[in-house]
């Protein structure tokens, strides 16, 4: 899982001037966006999930009840990842992890 944070934190540095755009509503600096992001038990907003999708190369679909919310990756797509998000424990998990064929 750290492997995947560490993506996520090198995905945002990469692209931070697209990033800054997308910071939620409480945060205003990118850098202190990103330290706080390196931490265990950070809460993952959608700005996190979009950066996972491009430096994963894939789709993440993630479902929350009857509700799913679709996050896409770069150009170069090569997989779905389908997340649970349980809103009682702020965490998500990995449901499946597919091949992109003609999704």
């Amino acid at each position: 899982m750290m492997e995947i944070r560490r993506k996520v934190v090198n995905e945002i540095k990469r692209d931070s001037i697209i990033y800054q755009s997308l910071l939620p509503n409480d945060e205003s600096d990118i850098e202190e966006y990103i330290t706080r992001i390196k931490q265990n038990g950070t809460i993952p907003y959608k700005i996190n999930i979009l950066a996972a999708a491009n430096a994963l190369q894939a789709n993440i679909i993630i479902r929350q009840g009857e509700s799913c919310s679709r996050f896409d990756g770069t150009d170069d797509i090569k997989d779905v990842i389908l997340l649970a998000y349980d809103p009682n424990n702020q965490q998500y998990d990995i449901v499946e992890r597919t091949s992109n064929q003609g999704f």
